[in-house]
């Protein structure tokens, strides 16, 4: 059977899980050290067998506050044993000696393991029914049955509840342990799973469980269901309290802001801050778990996580199978959407062969897309991101193995799940520790993804060329939309990206390096036309209504055609109409200059005579000196610009 414990003290609230098989002496061990029977309802004792979670207020020692969460152990009720896994910071695994390991403390350890890294203190009961040299032999089982799992003893006490022998060590050893911080220290926004809910006369809906994250007060606004709601009360083991956190069982009062909102909440459902959103798709890190269960590319299974329990369609990356012992990244797909998040464990079981068959962790809740196929790199960040949650950065391991390359403030509200005041302190640590890069303000890349999106990046712009092969390259918009960025953003994600790809940025196109635009038929003859044109005189004025007739290219084909010649720098364009050599404007302007030594006022007339153009040339010149802001106009003519300097 398995209890909970949960331990206030001045670090971090700390809940103690006790697993062990039927009648070796768990629930006894419990009401010993606490004076507390956590079996609430009437056939629990009259069976003498936990069914259902109970909770109860007690203490141990003088000052720290405990309370019981007994949770199942029976075979028939292990939906209700897996409920509060998730909390568990410490597991005393409970063996009596005069029966050893048995075949439920190795489920429950199977299913504990999977669920929780608690820190483990091995207990080892009823003493007194066997002789000491036999205590070796059960210690030695245990050791080796923690080793199965990974798992090792923090410590080991021999106890007997008859005796009273070990139990002020044992006590000791916890309160030691539970002082050592390893409480839950999740910062996220509150979420938690319900275990319950009933109604209470004169007050309403009351709901319970055990908060995996986040604090909640009285007048906080919450979300179930897609619902509003207000928090009217809460209760930490039957004491009124003004606010309340993760490490505790609460009962919560609720006051429905929508009508009707509610009906339906059932066990297994969400009571969280509104930052969080519901999905049905998660990458996750699966382990096979069983002894033969082989787990195919696609399989259907019975997923328990927190208190919610429902059928899921398993999907592996990167394999066709995974056999006992292995593990492999997946997505699962539930029937229904609910709020899991990094960090969150499960665990998978099959009705044939009946059992336990796998567990693992969330990675993301972005598990929607392709999953399976030939993109390797994807498995690169989901292994990022599982060690990610070695350190329990749960922000970062989102943004690794969630689909986005580049993130917004209002994706990282959503993905960290923390209250708007500590966004800012999030992500500057995040920035400082470069896993993210700024592109503008409030638009960050994902640092270990900039390799992979300047690949993709290089895909699309090679295939742009392939499709666009008389063009320069591809202009910033089309950039911005491509990668799915603010426009803004364009010229720092590509300075990124340049570090891995090579790229040539100019006048806001960007081309591959070795990029050369390709130009046929009409367009082609336009563009030697121009050519052969500025070659043969290069002072020469063209009219582009007059080319582009001649050579019966369409507006779009004309335009190409220009920009190509534009940036090679052979001519420039006079007033939307005019193509003049570069050469030309070059000389132009020197005679500009050289006007205004002589000049203060320069006229039309006068700079005809002096640049020997046609009134209309004479003219668009001018203007396209206004445009450069080399020139002033005024009513005898132009001023030249002061502010300007003659080599600009």
């Amino acid at each position: 059977m398995i209890s909970w414990v949960y331990i206030m003290h001045n670090v971090l609230p700390v809940i103690v899980a006790t697993a062990g098989h039927v009648d070796h002496g768990k629930t006894a061990l419990v009401e010993v050290l606490t004076g507390c029977n956590t079996d609430r309802l009437p056939q629990e004792k009259e069976r003498g067998l936990s069914i259902d979670i109970g909770f109860a207020p007690c203490y141990i020692g003088d000052n720290n506050n405990i309370g019981i969460v007994d949770l199942p152990g029976h075979e028939d009720y292990i939906k209700n044993m897996t409920a509060g896994a998730v909390s568990a910071n410490i597991l005393l695994l409970v063996i009596a000696a005069n029966e050893s390991v048995m075949p439920q403390t190795r489920e429950h350890l199977e299913i504990v393991s999977q669920l929780t890294s608690a820190k483990v203190i091995l207990v080892i009961t009823k003493i007194d029914l066997v002789e000491k040299e036999y205590l070796e032999v059960v210690k030695d089982d245990a050791v080796k049955l923690l080793n199965e799992y990974g798992l090792s003893a923090e410590q080991i006490h021999y106890t007997s509840v008859k005796s009273m022998e070990g139990l002020t060590a044992l006590r000791e050893g916890i309160a030691l342990l539970a002082n050592s911080n390893i409480g839950n220290s999740d910062i996220r926004d509150f979420r938690v799973f319900i275990e319950r809910t009933f109604h209470s006369k004169g007050h309403g809906t009351v709901v319970t469980g055990i908060p995996v994250s986040g604090r909640i007060s009285i007048g906080n606004t919450l979300r179930i269901n897609g619902h509003l709601v207000r928090v009217r009360a809460v209760e930490s083991y039957g004491r009124k309290v003004e606010s309340a956190g993760c490490g505790g069982c609460l009962a919560i009062n609720l006051d429905y802001s929508e009508a009707g909102a509610y009906k339906g909440i059932i066990r297994g459902d969400v009571l969280c801050h509104e930052s969080y959103s519901y999905s049905s798709d998660y990458i996750v890190k699966l382990n096979n778990i069983s002894n033969d269960f082989c787990f195919k590319r696609v399989t259907k299974c019975r997923l328990h996580v927190g208190t919610r329990s429902c059928n899921v369609s398993v999907k592996l990356y990167g394999g066709n199978s995974l056999e006992a012992g292995q593990e492999l990244y997946a997505n699962l797909k539930l029937e229904s959407p609910t709020i899991l998040v990094a960090g969150d464990r499960f665990l998978l079981r099959v009705s044939k062969p009946f059992g336990n068959v796998g567990g693992g962790v969330v990675l993301s809740m972005d598990g929607g897309g392709r999953i399976y196929g030939k993109d390797d790199f994807r498995g690169e960040f989901f292994g990022l991101a599982f060690a990610a949650l070695a350190s329990n950065d749960f922000t970062l391991s989102e943004l690794l193995a969630g689909s986005k390359y580049v993130v917004n403030r209002s994706d990282l509200e959503k993905i960290g799940h923390i209250h708007s005041e500590e966004l800012q302190e999030e992500i500057s640590r995040l920035v400082n520790a470069k896993e993210l890069l700024m592109i503008c303000k409030d638009s960050w890349m994902i640092a270990a993804k900039s390799e992979v999106l300047a690949k993709h990046f290089e895909k699309d712009l090679l295939r742009y060329h392939f499709d666009n092969k008389y063009r320069l390259g591809m202009e910033t918009d089309l950039i911005a939309r491509v990668l799915n960025i603010p426009l803004d953003s364009v010229y720092r994600a590509l300075n990124i990206l340049s570090k891995h790809i090579q790229i040539n940025i100019k006048d806001n196109i960007v081309a591959s390096q070795n990029f050369e635009p390709e130009l046929k038929g009409n367009a082609l003859a336009m563009y030697r036309v121009i050519t052969q044109s500025i070659d043969a005189e290069p002072s020469l004025w063209l009219a582009l209504g007059e080319v582009k007739e001649q050579c019966r290219v369409t507006d779009k084909e004309a335009q190409d055609v220009v920009r190509i010649l534009v940036s090679q720098g052979l001519l420039v364009v006079i007033g939307g109409k005019y193509l003049l050599p570069f050469v030309e404007l070059s000389r132009l302007k020197v005679l500009l200059n050289s006007a205004f030594e002589n000049f203060e006022i320069l006229g039309i007339p006068v700079w005809r005579k002096i640049s020997g153009l046609s009134r209309n040339h004479a003219v668009a010149a001018l203007e396209y000196f206004d445009s450069l802001n080399l020139t002033i106009r005024v009513e005898a003519g132009r001023k030249k610009n002061d502010n300007i300097k003659d080599d600009e």
